[in-house]
């Protein structure tokens, strides 16, 4: 971690399919004293955000209904985006490419999601109100 204290609100892609999980990262990342991108339902969904805005970092959830976020991460990987996955059954379900990607397991605390950004932003997020 650096000296320095992000404070201009860094922008947070999701990826979540289960409304509920979504709704409960989007008060975490919100609490952490980010902005929230999303939460994208879908691949595809993730990709048209993606298309218009450059967030700071993303938190991904690996299985989504019958698909997947691998084309996601495949994007931020190429866009130099650095991200986690949020997910109850990864690494075990992560191909070789993206074997090296951090995972942050469902389920997590607050306390582990802000920590979990502050990896991913390199460097330390305001302390909460």
């Amino acid at each position: 971690m650096t000296d320095i204290i992000l404070r201009n609100d860094p922008l947070i892609l999701l990826v979540e399919d289960v409304w509920i999980i979504g709704a409960a990262l989007e008060c975490a990342v919100l609490d952490a004293g980010c902005k929230v991108l999303g939460p994208a339902a879908t691949s595809e969904e993730a990709m048209l955000l993606l298309d218009g805005t450059r967030p700071a970092a993303a938190l991904l959830d690996l299985r989504l209904g019958e698909s997947n976020s691998l084309a996601v991460a495949d994007r931020l990987l190429d866009d130099d985006i650095p991200f986690a996955f949020f997910s109850g059954v990864a690494p075990y379900g992560l191909p070789e490419r993206l074997a090296h990607c951090r995972v942050l397991v469902k389920p997590a605390s607050e306390v582990m999601i802000r920590s979990e950004l502050e990896v991913l932003l390199g460097a330390p997020l305001p302390a909460p109100n």
